[in-house]
């Protein structure tokens, strides 16, 4: 009991002090002291029928391929349904009994690709949302089973660790980001794998890419930070600035207001010349004003998936594939 009292106060010391990426290890080595594990996934997410969809994930002995497997066979995971049945408690379980029988091949496949010869898993979920904090550890060997005792010890750190984290994330935040909104920052490593992402800033990047919900930023943005001397990336709607923090990328994204001026640009005009139809003429002129496919689903009563669709067409008939190539040509018409 002691020593596991010494544990939870050093990881609340080290919250307050360690870089994210630095505490995040440090911390699953202080669960690795106690039930020992060879690799380990802490991530948050939102969990839909379909599975979790993975949002933020930091990965230990982990490849990033990693990310993209798991979104392939999430829908059939029974250890992600036990765990989501069961919030805030431990699920042991062992991948070559549980994943057997033909059915479930992609699940035992995947389980042996990345070594997961036993686990254990919990899932933390928001009251007041589908979000959820997850974190799964595995061990190699599949003689090396976990026991209802590691069970007991990891259910009693895993409130504090996962409470820690989120405090390690604040404080780190605070400290770098003076006098702006909190939501429109991201934390990402350099290959592109999100720490964290403020709901501002997955909302400003969606403006770019409707249907990007993962857990990488998106392959156009990282390709233009990783430019040498890059500082940032900017489409027609909105910015990204970004510093080096030892191996992670911190960043902040900002709206650009474009100088569109919607009066200017005749619906009949882009009926006739391009065949947008007086839905499609509504949605274009609504997203000139720099809105996102959310909120014009939101002020014209319809679903976001209606809006996508719509905005789909509007690329097509004007010959553009992203939200900045269409605000470019609407800036040439309105001229």
């Amino acid at each position: 009991m002691e020593v596991l009292s010494n544990l939870i106060i050093e990881l609340y010391r080290a919250a307050q002090g360690m870089a994210v990426d630095e505490f995040r290890e440090f911390s699953l080595g202080l669960l690795n002291s106690l039930v020992p594990f060879d690799s380990a996934a802490y991530g948050y997410g939102v969990l839909r029928l379909q599975g979790l969809q993975i949002q933020e994930v930091y990965l230990h002995n982990k490849s990033t391929e990693f990310i993209h497997d798991y979104a392939a066979i999430t829908h059939a995971d029974p250890v992600l349904r036990a765990a989501r049945a069961n919030p805030g408690r431990m699920v042991r379980f062992h991948p070559p009994t549980l994943f057997s029988g033909k059915e479930n091949r992609p699940l035992f496949d995947y389980a042996k690709r990345y070594e997961h010869a036993n686990g254990m898993s919990t899932v933390h979920i928001d009251q007041d949302s589908p979000h959820a904090q997850i974190l799964s550890i595995w061990r190699a060997d599949k003689d090396s089973h976990f026991l209802a005792q590691d069970g007991c010890i990891a259910a009693q750190v895993l409130p504090h660790l996962l409470e820690a984290i989120k405090v390690n994330q604040a404080l780190f935040i605070h400290r770098s980001v003076k006098d702006t909104d909190r939501s429109t920052v991201a934390i990402a490593r350099r290959n592109g794998v999100l720490h964290f992402c403020g709901m501002g800033f997955r909302k400003l990047v969606n403006t770019e890419w409707p249907d990007w919900e993962s857990a990488k930023l998106p392959g156009a943005l990282m390709d233009e930070l990783a430019r040498t001397g890059s500082t940032g990336f900017c489409t027609a709607s909105f910015r990204v600035s970004v510093k080096c923090v030892g191996e992670l990328l911190f960043l902040k994204a900002s709206r650009v207001s474009t100088t569109v001026s919607c009066s200017t640009i005749r619906p009949e005009f882009l009926q006739s010349t391009y065949g947008l139809t007086p839905a499609e003429v509504r949605v274009a002129i609504i997203l000139l004003e720099g809105s996102s496919a959310r909120e014009v689903a939101d002020y014209l009563n319809v679903s976001p998936h209606t809006v996508r669709t719509q905005l789909k067409h509007i690329y097509a008939k004007l010959g553009v594939d992203t939200r900045a190539r269409f605000v470019k040509l609407m800036l040439g018409l309105a001229q």
